[in-house]
């Protein structure tokens, strides 16, 4: 969308005293004739062909050059009160700029204007020709009174607290060695985690004593591998591993945070947060070098003599290792080294000399002729970068560097190769930023550039911001909520919450982006808690709607813990008010579902029996979805207790609910009433159910027709 649209219409908005009503309908439009040249996509996108070409017809029968913005409003108004077609085409301009305003380009006086502006349209005559009006009042209606009652609270910025809120990331063990930007894992198979058992005990007694620990060494990259194979052994035996700091200590037991900066070796059951550090009042610093790890340093210096091509028997090896313990960097620079020369073990063992890494890093770039190649990565200062950061595709080059070609991220071998660029002062250039857009994976690409120059952010955020038609500017924009959150509070506050909704949901349906559009919608609740505050009655449901849906994004997130402290937040809110059955039924069931997951089955049931209790008394024999949703929750209940065929009699009447509205035209819920009958199938193997087939031909669901055994 054009910035200029909106800032000349709120613009002309403040310096036109005139009728609100002609305000309402004819700025948004002067604005669009006067920048037609820079507004044509938005107009397209808004009006379609027809309505552009209406306006450049218009542009030219109105002598806009000739008129100033208040004139120009006279005659647009006059011609949308003589044709219906061009009054529809400024009404939509209209819903456009409500859409897409920004509170921070109007003031009081101008979200008055526009409040009664609109309330003289219900009462005009033109309404009668406004297609759909009726429809879309009460959205518009909605959106008119935020702006109002934001601009009259004062509700336009963030307050500081509010920008100390953080997202968090779920990691698995795939996940786990671009988080701390270390690819070797990639490079070679790392050994069993059993390497490290005392340091994983060691970790583990700390972690379960609620005390942060820091792993310590040093060498970088002894360190890492150490700290990779302790993190991968927590996983093993059933810890949560989570990227980020929450906002209050988590209820589920055995989840362990990485902390902002992972490559620090920094691990916590709990973070507060202190002006964008992880702190905890409890460190205990776990020092590698007090372990035996020679048997860990044995066998990667063999996976790394392997993958270099350099012959070396185990004895070999082995004295490499005792001359160099604990200096796995050298050990690694080494066989690169033996590599490129063509030198033999035997030679550099029977020499007197002790190796320096930055020596032999320097013989290798002068042996491989790739000075000029490493000084043009634009990579200066990360350790993880995306590929489409190299200029050049050097074979030598790519000897000295680290790949994960499926994500398109690189690194070079050690740290000590980006301190030797640093300490030769190489050219810092601009990174050009839609390489980010052309990597193979733009989420991994924005995070590993992000993570060590968050500067970059504000523009990587506002141009994926400004391209939202380009689907890759979607995992752009998870990255940039997961590592700077207070940047998305901070620019997106300003919005309304109608236009944050839609921009959660456009991300969410754009490849589950779950951390942007959770975080999105966190941002309207944190809104709509202090509209409440001041007029309860008009802002009440849609917040409670809202914290509902955010509760349900960290479910599918992996955060019930987090879910259900604000559902019980919501229910507390809601026992004791009149409020829609509907509301009441959600929150409580989706409190026993969230529950449930938590292993807490006897709550799970209570609440789930109430939400239940409430769709008969309120609902009588409707077939509504949230239904289906909690027998099924029952269902699954009743199935770990081992009580089978009670589990299938709950699940039978979910799906004849699921049947019933999915035969009505209902396909949204074709996927939901395919799990539900393929429950049925894990407790009766031979149960098949042809109504389902039948649901989901009529859906086009024909994968799912062939999975269920439709034929």
């Amino acid at each position: 969308m054009s910035e200029k649209f909106f800032q000349c219409t709120s613009k002309t908005f403040s310096s036109c005293n005139i009728d609100p009503l002609k305000l309402i309908l004819a700025a948004p439009t002067s604005c669009a004739l006067k920048n037609l040249s820079e507004t044509e996509d938005l107009i397209f996108a808004v009006t379609g062909e027809s309505g552009l070409e209406r306006l450049q017809h218009m542009a030219d029968e109105l002598d806009i050059d000739g008129t100033d913005e208040c004139a120009l409003i006279d005659k647009v108004f006059k011609v949308l009160k003589e044709d219906s077609f061009t009054l529809n085409l400024t009404f939509m301009l209209f819903e456009a700029y409500l859409g897409g305003i920004n509170l921070i380009d109007i003031n009081r006086e101008i979200s008055e204007k526009i409040y009664e502006g609109f309330i003289k349209l219900k009462e005009s005559p033109l309404v009668q020709s406004i297609r759909d009006f009726t429809s879309k009042e009460g959205i518009i209606s909605y959106i008119v009174n935020e702006i109002k009652d934001r601009l009259a609270y004062n509700i336009v910025y963030p307050t500081k607290s509010v920008l100390l809120s953080r997202t968090r990331f779920l990691v698995s063990c795939e996940d786990l060695y671009w988080i701390i930007g270390f690819l070797w894992p990639k490079a070679v198979d790392l050994p069993d985690s059993a390497l490290v058992n005392d340091i994983i005990a060691d970790t583990k007694k700390h972690i379960d004593d609620d005390k942060s620990i820091v792993l310590y060494g040093k060498d970088a990259l002894l360190r890492k591998i150490v700290y990779y194979l302790v993190v991968r052994g927590l996983m093993e035996q059933g810890y949560r591993i989570v990227y980020g700091s929450p906002r209050q200590r988590h209820s589920l037991p055995r989840t362990v945070y990485i902390c902002d900066k992972p490559e620090a070796g920094f691990l916590t059951p709990y973070i507060s947060i202190t002006e964008n550090r992880c702190e905890h009042e409890r460190v205990a610093l776990i020092d590698i070098e007090e372990y035996d790890t020679k048997d860990l340093q044995i066998w990667f210096a063999k996976k790394v003599f392997e993958k270099d091509n350099v012959s070396v028997s185990d004895k070999d090896v082995e004295e490499i290792v005792e001359k160099h313990y604990g200096n796995l960097s050298l050990i690694e620079t080494l066989s690169l080294y033996l590599s490129v020369t063509g030198k033999e073990i035997k030679e550099v063992l029977a020499e007197k000399t002790d190796y320096r890494l930055s020596d032999l890093i320097e013989r290798i770039i002068e042996k491989l002729d790739i000075a000029a190649e490493i000084s043009n990565i634009n990579a200066n200062g990360l350790l993880v970068f995306p590929e489409t950061l190299m200029a050049s595709k050097n074979d030598s080059l790519k000897r000295v560097l680290l790949y994960d070609p499926s994500l398109g991220l690189c690194s070079f071998r050690n740290e000590q190769w980006l301190n030797l660029m640093k300490s030769n002062g190489l050219e810092r250039k601009k990174f050009d930023l839609g390489s980010l857009w052309k990597s193979i994976s733009p989420f991994h690409a924005t995070w590993s550039i992000l993570k060590y120059k968050p500067n970059l952010s504000i523009q990587i955020f506002s141009k994926a911001m400004n391209t939202l038609y380009d689907k890759n500017s979607y995992p752009v924009i998870e990255a940039v909520a997961i590592l700077q959150p207070d940047l998305f509070h901070k620019t997106l506050y300003t919005y309304t919450t109608y236009r944050l909704e839609l921009l959660s949901g456009i991300i969410s349906e754009n490849g589950n982006w779950f951390s942007s559009a959770s975080l999105i919608l966190d941002i309207s609740v944190m809104i709509l808690k202090k509209l409440v505050e001041k007029e309860e009655s008009k802002y009440l449901e849609r917040y409670l709607s809202l914290m509902l849906k955010t509760a349900l994004f960290e479910i599918d997130q992996g955060f019930p813990d987090i879910a259900y402290q604000k559902l019980l937040e919501a229910w507390n809110i809601v026992k004791n008010r009149e409020m829609s059955p509907l509301i009441r039924t959600e929150i409580v069931g989706n409190l026993g579902l969230t529950l449930a997951g938590m292993g807490r089955i006897d709550e799970a049931e209570k609440n789930l029996r109430k939400a239940l209790d409430i769709i008969e008394r309120e609902f009588e024999n409707k077939d509504i979805p949230q239904k289906a949703r909690f027998l099924a929750g029952l269902a699954i209940i009743a199935e770990s207790r081992g009580d089978l065929e009670n589990a299938f009699q709950l699940y039978k009447k979910a799906l004849d609910i699921l049947v019933a509205l999915v035969y009505r035209g209902a396909c949204e819920y074709v996927g939901n009433m395919y799990e539900v009958a393929e429950k049925m199938k894990e407790i009766r193997k031979s149960y098949k159910d042809w109504r389902v087939c039948g649901g989901l031909v009529k859906c086009g669901a024909f994968e799912l027709s062939n999975k269920y055994g439709c034929h």
